[in-house]
């Protein structure tokens, strides 16, 4: 006798009784298999619908990474800067972190740029890249006064 699952059973149709016998013999163990081939059939069909789904995010989020890569990189604070082929160059380097061609070309467009304007552009954008003095000079006294120490230590220290 042939068991069908619930979820095999067309609701037009009355349920048959498990007493109720059609003449066919299934064989052993073939009802258990059906219904374990039929639940990891199930269990596929639910994982690859998600599975696809997840793809489907992963193409857009890659797509919306590619548009923002395509656009214009630039700075906040290069907003105000004019449209320069050579300046939008220098910017793309900033927005990299190759800050030495940023120096090397922010110099000399500062000093042979066509406008005024690309002129000043370059200067403030190699001054956002330079040390601070302030910087510098707390530097300086740190290590002023880390050799002073050890001059200190090595005086009064001395065995001899």
């Amino acid at each position: 006798m042939n068991q069908v699952n619930d979820s095999e059973l067309d609701p037009s149709e009355p349920a048959a009784s498990p007493d109720e016998d059609d003449g066919e013999q299934a064989p052993p163990g073939g009802e258990e298999q059906e219904d374990e081939a039929a639940d990891a059939h199930a269990a596929d069909g639910k994982s690859k619908a998600q599975k696809k789904r997840k793809k489907r995010k992963k193409r857009k989020k890659r797509k919306n990474k590619a548009q923002k890569a395509t656009r214009e990189r630039r700075p906040p604070f290069a907003a105000s800067y004019p449209r320069d082929p050579e300046l939008k160059q220098l910017l793309e380097a900033f927005a990299d972190g190759n800050y030495a061609f940023v120096r090397a070309g922010a110099h000399k467009l500062a000093k042979d740029g066509p406008s005024a304007e690309v002129r000043r552009a370059a200067l403030d954008l190699g001054s956002r890249i330079r040390a601070d003095r302030t910087a510098i000079l707390l530097w300086a006294l740190g290590f002023g006064l880390l050799l002073f120490l050890l001059a200190f230590y090595l005086l009064k220290h001395a065995h001899g």
